[in-house]
Protein backbone atom coordinates (compact mmCIF):
# COMPACT_ATOMS: atom_id res chain seq x y z
CA UNK A 1 0.00 0.00 0.00
CA UNK A 2 1.36 3.43 -0.93
CA UNK A 3 1.60 5.80 1.98
CA UNK A 4 0.08 9.26 1.76
CA UNK A 5 2.37 11.97 3.10
CA UNK A 6 0.58 14.30 5.53
CA UNK A 7 1.99 17.37 7.32
CA UNK A 8 0.44 18.01 10.74
CA UNK A 9 1.15 21.15 12.80
CA UNK A 10 1.79 19.95 16.34
CA UNK A 11 2.62 21.76 19.59
CA UNK A 12 4.25 18.65 21.15
CA UNK A 13 5.58 16.16 18.54
CA UNK A 14 7.01 13.82 21.18
CA UNK A 15 3.66 13.48 23.00
CA UNK A 16 1.82 13.01 19.71
CA UNK A 17 4.32 10.34 18.64
CA UNK A 18 3.75 8.43 21.88
CA UNK A 19 -0.05 8.50 21.40
CA UNK A 20 0.10 7.52 17.72
CA UNK A 21 2.53 4.64 18.34
CA UNK A 22 1.27 3.24 21.65
CA UNK A 23 -2.47 3.77 21.16
CA UNK A 24 -3.02 3.73 17.39
CA UNK A 25 -0.29 1.35 16.22
CA UNK A 26 1.76 3.70 14.05
CA UNK A 27 5.45 2.94 13.46
CA UNK A 28 7.97 5.52 14.76
CA UNK A 29 10.64 6.63 12.27
CA UNK A 30 12.50 9.70 13.51
CA UNK A 31 12.45 12.67 15.85
CA UNK A 32 14.57 15.88 15.75
CA UNK A 33 16.08 16.95 18.12
CA UNK A 34 15.86 14.66 21.16
CA UNK A 35 16.20 17.36 23.85
CA UNK A 36 13.39 19.60 22.51
CA UNK A 37 11.44 17.67 19.86
CA UNK A 38 10.23 19.90 17.02
CA UNK A 39 9.76 17.33 14.23
CA UNK A 40 8.72 13.67 14.21
CA UNK A 41 7.72 11.11 11.57
CA UNK A 42 5.43 8.09 12.04
CA UNK A 43 3.90 5.73 9.48
CA UNK A 44 1.02 3.25 9.36
CA UNK A 45 -2.54 2.68 8.13
CA UNK A 46 -1.53 3.92 4.67
CA UNK A 47 -0.25 7.24 6.07
CA UNK A 48 3.12 8.82 6.73
CA UNK A 49 2.65 11.69 9.18
CA UNK A 50 5.11 14.58 9.58
CA UNK A 51 4.49 16.19 12.99
CA UNK A 52 5.97 19.68 13.00
CA UNK A 53 6.30 22.39 15.59
CA UNK A 54 7.28 25.25 13.29
CA UNK A 55 9.76 24.38 10.51
CA UNK A 56 11.99 21.30 10.57
CA UNK A 57 15.21 22.21 12.41
CA UNK A 58 18.43 22.42 10.46
CA UNK A 59 21.16 19.85 11.06
CA UNK A 60 23.93 21.86 9.45
CA UNK A 61 27.13 22.48 11.36
CA UNK A 62 27.72 26.19 11.89
CA UNK A 63 30.78 28.30 12.62
CA UNK A 64 32.55 27.87 15.95
CA UNK A 65 33.33 30.96 18.03
CA UNK A 66 36.89 32.27 17.95
CA UNK A 67 36.99 33.41 21.56
CA UNK A 68 36.70 31.68 24.93
CA UNK A 69 33.07 31.20 25.96
CA UNK A 70 31.97 30.43 29.54
CA UNK A 71 28.44 29.12 30.14
CA UNK A 72 26.96 28.96 33.63
CA UNK A 73 24.64 25.98 34.15
CA UNK A 74 21.00 27.14 34.14
CA UNK A 75 18.67 26.12 36.96
CA UNK A 76 15.68 24.90 34.95
CA UNK A 77 15.23 21.51 33.30
CA UNK A 78 12.85 21.14 30.32
CA UNK A 79 10.92 18.02 29.19
CA UNK A 80 12.48 16.11 26.27
CA UNK A 81 12.28 12.66 24.66
CA UNK A 82 10.86 9.62 26.51
CA UNK A 83 9.89 11.64 29.61
CA UNK A 84 13.48 12.71 30.34
CA UNK A 85 14.32 16.20 31.61
CA UNK A 86 16.99 18.21 29.76
CA UNK A 87 19.07 21.22 30.79
CA UNK A 88 20.78 22.94 27.86
CA UNK A 89 24.25 24.01 29.01
CA UNK A 90 25.19 25.95 25.86
CA UNK A 91 22.19 27.90 24.50
CA UNK A 92 24.20 29.18 21.50
CA UNK A 93 25.25 25.58 20.76
CA UNK A 94 28.59 26.91 19.50
CA UNK A 95 27.14 27.90 16.14
CA UNK A 96 25.26 24.61 15.78
CA UNK A 97 28.30 22.37 16.15
CA UNK A 98 27.80 20.99 19.69
CA UNK A 99 25.02 20.43 22.17
CA UNK A 100 25.90 19.93 25.84
CA UNK A 101 23.12 18.77 28.15
CA UNK A 102 22.45 17.51 31.62
CA UNK A 103 19.71 14.87 31.48
CA UNK A 104 17.73 13.86 34.54
CA UNK A 105 15.22 11.14 35.42
CA UNK A 106 13.76 12.12 38.82
CA UNK A 107 11.75 8.93 39.47
CA UNK A 108 13.44 5.61 38.79
CA UNK A 109 12.11 2.45 37.20
CA UNK A 110 11.61 1.24 33.62
CA UNK A 111 12.21 3.97 31.02
CA UNK A 112 9.65 4.22 28.16
CA UNK A 113 12.38 4.24 25.52
CA UNK A 114 12.41 2.67 22.04
CA UNK A 115 15.28 1.14 20.08
CA UNK A 116 16.88 4.03 18.25
CA UNK A 117 20.12 5.44 16.83
CA UNK A 118 21.47 8.96 16.31
CA UNK A 119 22.88 10.44 13.10
CA UNK A 120 25.85 12.19 14.72
CA UNK A 121 29.59 12.68 14.38
CA UNK A 122 30.26 12.30 18.11
CA UNK A 123 28.21 11.38 21.19
CA UNK A 124 29.40 10.96 24.78
CA UNK A 125 27.31 10.02 27.83
CA UNK A 126 28.90 10.44 31.29
CA UNK A 127 27.02 9.45 34.46
CA UNK A 128 26.92 12.08 37.22
CA UNK A 129 24.49 10.59 39.77
CA UNK A 130 22.41 7.45 40.24
CA UNK A 131 22.60 4.62 37.71
CA UNK A 132 21.14 3.74 34.32
CA UNK A 133 20.98 0.48 32.35
CA UNK A 134 21.31 0.67 28.55
CA UNK A 135 21.20 -2.12 25.94
CA UNK A 136 23.44 -1.74 22.86
CA UNK A 137 23.40 -3.84 19.71
CA UNK A 138 26.36 -6.16 19.41
CA UNK A 139 27.64 -5.46 22.95
CA UNK A 140 26.32 -8.45 24.86
CA UNK A 141 24.71 -7.84 28.25
CA UNK A 142 23.23 -4.37 28.94
CA UNK A 143 25.66 -1.76 30.24
CA UNK A 144 25.09 -0.19 33.68
CA UNK A 145 26.50 3.31 34.13
CA UNK A 146 27.26 4.64 37.61
CA UNK A 147 28.91 7.93 38.68
CA UNK A 148 32.22 8.28 36.85
CA UNK A 149 31.23 5.81 34.10
CA UNK A 150 30.70 6.83 30.50
CA UNK A 151 30.19 5.57 26.97
CA UNK A 152 31.13 6.67 23.48
CA UNK A 153 28.05 5.97 21.32
CA UNK A 154 29.33 5.70 17.72
CA UNK A 155 27.23 7.10 14.84
CA UNK A 156 24.28 4.84 14.06
CA UNK A 157 24.77 2.42 16.97
CA UNK A 158 21.28 1.25 17.96
CA UNK A 159 20.45 1.20 21.65
CA UNK A 160 17.66 1.50 24.22
CA UNK A 161 17.56 2.85 27.75
CA UNK A 162 16.04 0.10 29.92
CA UNK A 163 15.77 1.41 33.47
CA UNK A 164 17.23 3.97 35.83
CA UNK A 165 17.48 4.79 39.51
CA UNK A 166 15.79 7.69 41.26
CA UNK A 167 17.73 10.88 40.67
CA UNK A 168 19.64 9.67 37.63
CA UNK A 169 21.68 12.47 36.07
CA UNK A 170 24.03 12.25 33.09
CA UNK A 171 26.06 14.68 31.01
CA UNK A 172 25.71 14.37 27.24
CA UNK A 173 27.96 16.00 24.65
CA UNK A 174 26.94 15.56 21.01
CA UNK A 175 27.87 17.02 17.65
CA UNK A 176 26.24 18.34 15.58
CA UNK A 177 23.81 19.99 17.97
CA UNK A 178 20.65 19.22 15.97
CA UNK A 179 20.58 15.66 14.68
CA UNK A 180 17.94 13.06 13.78
CA UNK A 181 17.04 10.21 16.12
CA UNK A 182 16.06 7.17 14.01
CA UNK A 183 13.77 4.50 15.48
CA UNK A 184 14.00 0.78 14.65
CA UNK A 185 10.92 -1.15 15.81
CA UNK A 186 12.21 -4.38 14.21
CA UNK A 187 15.28 -4.78 16.44
CA UNK A 188 14.82 -6.21 19.93
CA UNK A 189 17.15 -4.98 22.66
CA UNK A 190 18.45 -6.53 24.76
CA UNK A 191 18.99 -9.52 22.49
CA UNK A 192 21.49 -12.07 21.31
CA UNK A 193 23.38 -10.14 18.61
CA UNK A 194 26.76 -10.82 17.11
CA UNK A 195 29.58 -8.53 18.30
CA UNK A 196 30.12 -5.67 15.88
CA UNK A 197 33.27 -3.70 15.10
CA UNK A 198 32.88 -0.09 14.07
CA UNK A 199 30.16 2.40 13.17
CA UNK A 200 31.14 5.46 11.19
CA UNK A 201 34.80 4.66 11.84
CA UNK A 202 34.33 4.55 15.63
CA UNK A 203 34.30 1.75 18.19
CA UNK A 204 31.96 1.55 21.18
CA UNK A 205 33.69 2.51 24.45
CA UNK A 206 32.55 1.90 28.02
CA UNK A 207 34.92 3.42 30.57
CA UNK A 208 34.78 3.49 34.37
CA UNK A 209 36.74 6.23 36.13
CA UNK A 210 34.96 6.15 39.50
CA UNK A 211 33.12 9.02 41.18
CA UNK A 212 36.27 10.80 42.43
CA UNK A 213 38.36 12.20 39.59
CA UNK A 214 42.08 11.81 40.16
CA UNK A 215 44.81 13.83 38.48
CA UNK A 216 43.92 12.39 35.05
CA UNK A 217 42.03 9.51 33.44
CA UNK A 218 42.19 8.47 29.78
CA UNK A 219 38.81 7.19 28.56
CA UNK A 220 40.21 5.38 25.49
CA UNK A 221 38.07 7.46 23.13
CA UNK A 222 41.04 8.81 21.19
CA UNK A 223 42.02 5.31 20.08
CA UNK A 224 38.39 4.35 19.41
CA UNK A 225 37.87 7.31 17.04
CA UNK A 226 41.16 7.01 15.19
CA UNK A 227 42.50 10.15 16.88
CA UNK A 228 39.67 12.41 15.74
CA UNK A 229 38.30 13.01 19.26
CA UNK A 230 39.86 12.69 22.70
CA UNK A 231 38.11 12.70 26.08
CA UNK A 232 39.99 12.87 29.37
CA UNK A 233 39.02 13.44 32.99
CA UNK A 234 41.29 15.93 34.75
CA UNK A 235 41.60 17.70 38.10
CA UNK A 236 43.20 21.04 38.94
CA UNK A 237 45.55 22.94 36.67
CA UNK A 238 45.39 22.67 32.89
CA UNK A 239 48.21 23.01 30.40
CA UNK A 240 48.90 26.76 30.01
CA UNK A 241 48.52 26.92 26.21
CA UNK A 242 45.65 25.18 24.45
CA UNK A 243 46.75 23.83 21.06
CA UNK A 244 43.44 22.28 19.93
CA UNK A 245 39.84 23.41 20.30
CA UNK A 246 38.18 21.87 23.33
CA UNK A 247 35.14 21.87 25.57
CA UNK A 248 35.58 21.63 29.34
CA UNK A 249 32.72 20.54 31.61
CA UNK A 250 33.11 21.09 35.36
CA UNK A 251 32.30 17.80 37.09
CA UNK A 252 32.93 18.74 40.72
CA UNK A 253 34.67 21.18 43.04
CA UNK A 254 34.95 24.92 42.62
CA UNK A 255 37.43 27.37 41.21
CA UNK A 256 37.75 30.24 38.78
CA UNK A 257 38.27 30.88 35.08
CA UNK A 258 39.95 34.20 34.38
CA UNK A 259 38.84 35.35 37.80
CA UNK A 260 35.20 34.30 37.26
CA UNK A 261 33.85 31.81 39.80
CA UNK A 262 32.95 28.39 38.41
CA UNK A 263 31.19 25.37 39.91
CA UNK A 264 29.99 21.90 38.89
CA UNK A 265 27.79 22.01 35.81
CA UNK A 266 29.50 25.00 34.18
CA UNK A 267 30.93 24.74 30.68
CA UNK A 268 33.92 26.38 28.97
CA UNK A 269 34.70 26.42 25.24
CA UNK A 270 38.29 27.12 24.20
CA UNK A 271 39.40 27.71 20.61
CA UNK A 272 42.83 26.42 19.62
CA UNK A 273 45.85 28.53 20.40
CA UNK A 274 44.49 30.33 23.47
CA UNK A 275 45.66 30.32 27.09
CA UNK A 276 43.91 28.34 29.81
CA UNK A 277 42.90 30.40 32.84
CA UNK A 278 41.68 27.78 35.35
CA UNK A 279 42.48 27.97 39.06
CA UNK A 280 41.21 26.05 42.08
CA UNK A 281 40.23 22.43 42.61
CA UNK A 282 37.84 21.79 39.75
CA UNK A 283 37.45 18.33 38.23
CA UNK A 284 36.95 18.51 34.47
CA UNK A 285 35.67 16.38 31.65
CA UNK A 286 37.64 17.56 28.60
CA UNK A 287 36.82 16.97 24.93
CA UNK A 288 39.54 17.78 22.39
CA UNK A 289 39.20 17.56 18.63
Amino acid sequence: MNEHEVDLPCDAPDEALTFLVDRLGFRPERIVPADDPAYAVVSGHGLRLHLRRGSEPTTEVGTLPFETVVHRAPKAFQPGRAGMLYRDLAPDRFGGHWIASQIRIPEGGPVPDRVHAHEVEFQLIHCLAGWVEVAYEGQGEPVVLRPGDGVLQPPGLRHRVLQASDGLEVFELTGPAVHPTIFDPELELPGDHQPLGTWGGQRFVHYSAGADVGESFDTGIRAATGGRFDVQLLRGALEPLIRDARILYALAGDGTWGGERLAAGDLVFLPGGCAAAAAGDLAWLQLTW
